[in-house]
């Protein structure tokens, strides 16, 4: 197997997919650290290296491991409001 040298390039889709996923999510700086500005994204002639595409799977690692969390709090909080519901049921006999 070969493996690429880090100056081949690719094309941005796949990049520009985790950017928009992330900036949907509200993270405001989706490109910090990855040397492509939002404008080339939408660019068909737009490329990254391989550097850039391992800092997009750690985006992408990232936002499962956000969403992750973020349904962890949801069920928390849905238990911590059923349990306030049943305190108060326990109060009101």
């Amino acid at each position: 197997m070969i493996k690429p040298s880090s100056d081949e390039i690719y094309p941005v889709f796949k990049l520009s997919t985790i950017v928009d996923a992330l900036t949907a999510e509200g993270v405001l700086d989706a490109l910090a650290g990855v040397s492509v500005c939002k404008s080339a994204l939408s660019s068909p002639a737009a490329r990254v290296s391989i550097n850039q595409i391992s800092a997009e799977r750690y985006a992408a690692a990232t936002i499962d491991v956000a969403f992750a969390a973020l349904d962890e709090v949801e069920q928390a909080s849905l238990e911590a409001w059923l349990a306030r519901q049943d305190a108060n049921l326990e109060l009101a006999k």
